[in-house]
């Protein structure tokens, strides 16, 4: 009987470490956001992100890595008298570097 339970916790074990083993891959991303004008806010949601110009961080994982791209959650940028603006954005992860940059003009409200 103790053979089995060392046999299930060594299987247990093994699939721990395997599963530890693929989720490893992560890359920083990061997203130099700017705007024309400068000093908009950057909104994820109901979430205040920052002013543009604004840096954002991100971590790809395994499963993005499979995929071949990091989707970035929506952001909204707004400025008094300027239509907000929705970033939506896939990173490629098939080329080298973890800097992008993204450039928004914001039109003016009529």
């Amino acid at each position: 009987m103790k053979t089995a339970t060392t046999a299930v916790a060594l299987a247990a074990a093994a699939l721990w470490f395997l599963a530890g083993c693929a989720a490893t891959y992560q890359r920083s991303c990061q997203i130099r956001l700017e705007s024309d004008p400068p000093g908009a806010e950057i909104w994820r949601g109901r979430y205040y992100v920052g002013t543009t110009p604004h840096v954002l961080h991100y971590t790809a994982t395994s499963a993005d890595a499979e995929r071949g791209y990091l989707r970035v959650p929506p952001l909204t940028v707004r400025k008094d008298g300027y239509r907000p603006y929705l970033v939506e954005m896939d990173l490629d992860l098939k080329r080298s570097g973890k800097f992008w940059e993204a450039r928004v003009v914001l039109e003016p409200e009529y």
